[in-house]
């Protein structure tokens, strides 16, 4: 069990709002392609923050702001993931960052959010694999099941009736 308040439950929270972003983004992605961008590289840099902080409780993760590159070269040390790891995560950096304040929604096609969305998929599948963040990992997805079955209570409630 994970104690309120502790480190822990700081990973677990990071890694439920990375699968909070990128259902997001799945969610939003035709519509909205450059909140969809935004929300991917949030999920990237969320899963990438928590498995510092597995192999590192006392790394300040804040110094790397939101460059998802530096972020995945110093996870990929501690956790031994391979240069296409890297890769992946270069190319959520190279194209997020380019609208998160200044492009239209026009800027970003289906193309590259179809790139990113198979970027980032990779990222949280190869990164929940790894043994120090597998725990946190594994309570983050029953906690978003939880509050995903929750909201779709009133309408699981309403086809039984």
């Amino acid at each position: 069990m994970i104690s309120k308040g502790s480190l822990d439950e700081k990973k677990v929270i990071m890694i439920d709002k990375a699968l909070g972003d990128y259902i997001t983004a799945v969610t939003i992605q035709e519509i909205r392609p450059d909140y969809a961008a935004y929300h991917l590289h949030q999920a990237v840099e969320k899963i990438l923050k928590a498995g510092l902080l597995s192999f590192d409780p006392e790394l300040d993760v804040s110094v790397y702001q939101h460059d998802v590159t530096s972020l995945s070269r110093t996870f990929s040390k501690y956790a031994g993931l391979s240069e296409e790891f890297r890769l992946k995560c270069a190319e959520v950096d190279e194209i997020a960052p380019s609208i998160r304040y200044t492009n239209s929604r026009n800027d970003i096609g289906q193309g590259e959010i179809r790139t990113m969305l198979i970027a980032a998929e990779s990222i949280i599948k190869e990164s929940s694999n790894v043994a120090k963040v597998k725990p946190f990992f594994d309570e983050a997805i029953h906690k978003t099941v939880d509050e995903n079955l929750k909201c779709l209570k009133p309408i699981l409630d309403r086809e039984s009736q």
